[in-house]
């Protein structure tokens, strides 16, 4: 907690994880130049967390610096809660308050972080109470909100999932292993280097050995802390404060719930340009913040800088690695780090198969290496997670994903999108009762069709059996094909035979086709009926009523 390199899981003495790096400011050159020859970086130094050996920041003082069962301007030290590259951060008791708990951070060397943490009042920003000078000692109170930061959940994911971490596995990620959950006290107790349990804290963030850490490799989680991180950076930027070391070691994950920003060590008040020291931890700096150190010269960074560190703790939180890893051997070589960010972070997708594209545009471009094609402010990067959480399409980054945006619209809009497809099923099934039924219909007027020409076909035979004077059996054929023909059109009875529908599926010339093919097959079927009726006495009469039916159709 409040530290730049350690967690509280870590033993204090450990250093593990990527240093700060800080370097003087070069004063400005009188008469600006074309090209301005980089400085040596002989004298790029890491800021080292042991007060009594190395440490550049500590002063000359002749006396040894605090320690845990010391007081101090009024306060107890009662614990270390963690050290960084320029302090150390104790859990104290401030006695002339009820000996409340409190976090110290207690530096060597006098800093402003004070007087800029004091104009920033903001739910995601660690708040000071205040600052208290014991000679050449820097003592800042600020209140103790718990002891998670990000660092500590993503060195627990990174002992459970070791492939996607990068180097060697950690001494504070084997601490964060060993954390235990205490049914009975309801409190995590996390054992420390040597094996001894440390003292029990707020559950809100524990869990236990058997399970994965929370928040890491969940999207939406991850986004949901990158929004209030953002409206952090927002609130600060506002004021012209810039941070310029983010890292998950810099965001408390406070006890009530809240991710938290704070060491603002190397941080720059944008109304007050004067530097002494610029820095950053490298695998979260941007380009511009590399050249920046190379150069000695701060006069580039600002509100984007920021939100490329905040990317670059997003693509860690989703997939446990950085996207731009750094060893031991490359703090020193600048150049190849900018070519890294050149070329990009490695697809995001690959590494965290849950996160969705809309999830790695985001992430990309905050990770942009030009500063102008990244968020330009950090509402704007706010208002793009706010509406991927809320199904909605994003506005500043580039969603490609069309698959993407029709499913956001229909968890957005369930009833319609129910709707819709109802009413989709209904068009759907009207289509292909439509088709069915124009099927039908053509496949009618082809029978019919066939069917009028069939009749055609049959009447020249038919029409020799009827004529033929001396041959009965002829005129008995040609009779009854006649008959059953005339009958398939209704006739003679039915006066409206030209309304029957396989009649008006006809094409108008085969229609008038058939009307006069039936029109003289009536005709020779009544002259038939004459000559029968003339043949066989005992049917005259019925056979004459036959005749005449048909001659008068």
């Amino acid at each position: 907690m409040y530290s730049s390199n350690f967690g509280p899981h870590s033993d204090p003495r450990d250093v593990d994880g990527p240093p700060t790096l800080a370097v003087p400011v070069s004063p400005p050159p009188p008469v600006p130049a074309p090209y301005l020859t980089p400085p040596p970086v002989a004298d790029l130094y890491l800021g080292c967390s042991s007060w009594g050996d190395g440490d550049h920041d500590a002063p000359v003082t002749g006396r040894r610096p605090p320690k845990v069962g010391d007081s101090l301007v009024g306060f107890r030290l009662v614990g270390e809660l963690g050290r960084g590259a320029f302090a150390r951060v104790f859990l104290a008791h401030q006695e002339a308050l009820a000996a409340r708990p409190v976090a110290l951070k207690v530096s060597l060397r006098p800093t402003r972080e004070a007087q800029r943490l004091a104009r920033l009042q903001h739910t995601n920003v660690v708040p000071v109470y205040s600052v208290h000078d014991e000679g050449t000692v820097q003592v800042i109170c600020m209140p103790f909100l718990g002891k998670t930061t990000l660092a500590d959940l993503v060195r627990a994911f990174q002992s459970e999932h070791p492939s996607r971490a990068s180097g060697r596995r950690s001494t504070s990620a084997r601490a964060a292993r060993t954390t235990s959950y205490d049914s009975k006290s309801k409190a995590s107790k996390f054992a420390d280097s040597k094996g001894g349990a440390g003292p029990a804290r707020a559950p809100v963030w524990s869990w236990s050995a058997a399970e994965s850490p929370p928040l890491v490799g969940d999207p939406r989680a991850v986004l949901q802390v990158v929004a209030q991180l953002a409206a952090g950076l927002a609130h600060a930027h506002a004021r012209g404060i810039l941070h310029l070391d983010l890292k998950p070691a810099n965001v408390l994950l406070a006890d009530t719930g809240e991710p938290m920003l704070l060491d603002f060590n190397l941080s720059l008040d944008t109304a007050d340009p004067d530097r002494d020291r610029i820095g950053g931890t490298m695998p979260y700096m941007a380009i511009e913040q590399l050249r920046e150190m190379r150069d000695r010269v701060g006069r580039t960074v600002d509100g984007r800088t920021d939100l490329f560190a905040l990317g670059a703790m997003a693509y860690e939180l989703l997939t446990g690695s950085v996207p731009f890893p750094t060893g031991a051997k490359d703090v020193r070589d600048i150049e190849a780090q900018v070519a890294l960010r050149q070329a990009g972070p490695p697809p995001l997708r690959d590494k965290c198969p849950d996160a969705t594209p809309a999830v790695e545009a985001i992430v990309r471009k905050l990770l942009a290496p030009d500063p102008a094609d990244r968020y330009q402010c950090a509402d704007d990067l706010s208002e793009d997670v706010q509406r991927h959480l809320a199904d909605r399409p994003l506005k500043h980054a580039r969603e490609t994903s069309a698959r993407e945006r029709f499913a956001k619209w229909r968890r957005r809009n369930p009833r319609l999108a129910g709707r819709a497809l109802l009413a989709g099923a209904v068009l759907l099934a009207g289509g292909f009762g439509v088709l069915a039924q124009h099927r039908h219909a053509t496949n009618a007027a082809l029978v019919a069709v066939d069917r009028a020409r069939a009749a055609r076909a049959e009447l020249d035979v038919t029409r020799l059996d009827l004529i033929l004077p001396d041959d009965p059996a002829a005129r008995a054929r040609g009779t009854k094909v006649a008959t059953e023909r005339l009958a398939a059109y209704g006739l003679p009875g039915d006066a409206k035979w030209q309304t029957r529908a396989d009649v008006r599926r006809l094409p108008d010339a085969d229609r008038a086709a058939l009307a006069a093919d039936l029109g003289e097959l009536m005709a020779l079927l009544a002259r038939a009926k004459w000559q029968d009726a003339e043949q066989r006495p005992g049917e005259r009469g019925a056979l004459a009523a036959e005749a005449w039916e048909l001659a008068s159709a």
